[in-house]
This record gives C-alpha cells, structure tokens and sequence, in this order.
C-alpha cells in the first residue's frame, strides 16, 4: 500500500516488461528523471544517449508539449478509482471508449480525515479507504483526466491524478481523493 501511495514502482509490474510483452523504457516511470543522473561526473556510460533522449521526451511531457518520437508511447500514471471497487493488475483503462492503457498495480488505501484543508487542519479520529492504481497509459493522458477501468466486466470511474498524496503539511500524510 505505501508502494503504492508513493507512486514507487515494483519490478515486474511497472519496471521491466509492459504488459503487450516488451519493455519498458525508463522513463516510463516518472520517477527517474530524480533516479538517473546526466552530470558530467558520471562520465560516460552505457545506454546514456538512449536515456538522454528518453529524458528529453519526458521533459516535453512535463511541458505538455507534443511528442517528437515513440520513445516513450505509454507511461505510469497513479489512478484514483472513483467508483466502488478495485482495480488490480491487468484491468484495462479506458478514455472515450477507447483503450488507453492497462493496471499494473491496483489497492484499497486506509487514510485519515481531516477536519478541513491546510496547515491548520487537525487530524480527527476519522478513517476511510480509497481504491488506488498506478496504470500503463498512453503518455499524452494529463493529471485531470478521466478515464474508466474495467473490473470483473464492470466499468469505474476513475481520473489520473499527480500523486496519491502529499506531505506540504506536515507531520501527517493527506490523501489525494480527486485530481488535485
């Protein structure tokens, strides 16, 4: 669940092979524009120049901008299910009706409530749970989106969100419920 929260992948699932049988780029995953390091005291490496483009790629797509190549047609995305139930590993996502991408890992998330929004807020003794994903999407899919996951032949609303949560308050972790 806390794998899941972070957005932190899980080999098998969102690193390595995706799930049409051929693997993932790297920067798939949005996290390694923080994992791979270009800086001159690297030196070279093997693969660099094929990171490089993949992290030019990524940067348009940060930017919104359009993509100039296919090196990166699908990317991870966390999902926020909106609708009773669970998505899980293999559903399919949908956009307009049209296939967008697929689960890669899907919970229900336990999380405290708040009596309100903020640095002033207090935590109560409320809890509740949410259902969770991260998905492989096509890339041009933005924070904000809708999307539907198909579970068990059944179709739930969702949205692709930029996180789970977030810490800008702390001590305390807040769940992301909609596309903040």
């Amino acid at each position: 669940t806390l794998r899941l929260e972070a957005g932190l992948p899980l080999y098998g699932h969102e690193l390595g092979v995706d799930p049409g049988g051929c693997p993932m780029p790297a920067f798939a995953l949005p996290l390694a524009s923080v994992a791979v390091s270009f800086s001159d005291g690297k030196g070279d490496f093997i693969g660099r120049e094929a990171l490089m483009r993949q992290s030019d790629e990524a940067k348009k797509l940060r930017e919104e901008q359009p993509l100039t190549s296919d090196l990166l047609p699908r990317r991870i995305r966390p999902l926020a299910i909106l609708d009773k139930g669970i998505a899980r590993s293999g559903d399919v996502v949908f956009a307009d009706s049209e296939q967008v991408g697929v689960v890669t890992s899907g919970t229900m998330a336990p999380y405290w409530q708040f009596d309100g929004p903020g640095a002033t807020a207090a935590i109560t003794e409320q809890t509740d749970r949410r259902a969770i994903a991260l998905a492989h999407v096509d890339a041009c899919l933005m924070a904000g989106r809708d999307v539907e996951v198909e579970v068990r032949g059944r179709r739930l609303r969702a949205c692709i969100v930029r996180r789970h949560g977030t810490a800008k308050t702390p001590p305390y972790f807040r769940a992301v419920l909609s596309a903040e």
